[in-house]
């Protein structure tokens, strides 16, 4: 028997994005933080997955047919910023802590 997929209404994914910490650089949350915390979630093999598939939604590549289209490539230029600014979050002028054991043990 196909195992079912949980859908999640549209209630449960605003309330989801409700819950998130409101997480800003500053005094209590450095670039040493940011870069750690992104380290420790997308070294794992779930985590990688995600940021594969994040960089695929945010494919910034242009198609030739895009040409003559000024809003897609507007669109495709806030995906490549989107990306971009993702990957800065794991760059530091700090050395970062290495991640010494993975959160499953190994």
């Amino acid at each position: 028997m196909p195992r079912q997929k949980k859908r999640f209404s549209e209630s449960e994914v605003v309330s989801f994005f409700e819950r998130l910490p409101s997480t800003r650089l500053g005094p209590s949350y450095s670039e040493i933080d940011r870069a750690a915390d992104f380290v420790q979630v997308f070294t794992t093999d779930q985590g990688q997955r995600v940021l594969a598939q994040i960089a695929d939604m945010c494919n910034p590549h242009p198609t030739p047919a895009d040409a003559d289209k000024p809003g897609r490539l507007a669109f495709k230029e806030g995906q490549r910023f989107v990306l971009g600014a993702l990957m800065m979050c794991f760059n530091t002028r700090r050395r970062v802590p290495e991640i010494k054991d993975k959160p499953d043990g190994n």
